[in-house]
């Protein structure tokens, strides 16, 4: 029996130690919080969204978040 929770507690190790990035989650919504319209999106080489821009209602500005190896901003 103990073998078996060993096994238990290794499998559930190697799945949580999964090779994804440090930050690998942008949430895009087609219009933010503030009225801003989503007008772009970036995905790294394995799928995962990297950055959403946003073009501002009138239009005249822009921003983007985005999040890298060492962080979201």
């Amino acid at each position: 029996m103990k073998e078996l929770v060993l096994l238990f507690v290794l499998l559930f190790i190697a799945a949580a130690c999964e090779q994804k990035p440090k930050h690998y989650f942008v949430l895009c919504q087609n219009i933010d919080g503030n009225g801003w319209r989503l007008i772009d999106f970036k995905k790294d080489k394995n799928g995962y969204i990297t950055s959403c821009t946003y073009q501002s209602p009138d239009t005249k500005r822009v921003k983007v978040h985005s999040c890298d190896k060492n962080g979201c901003y």
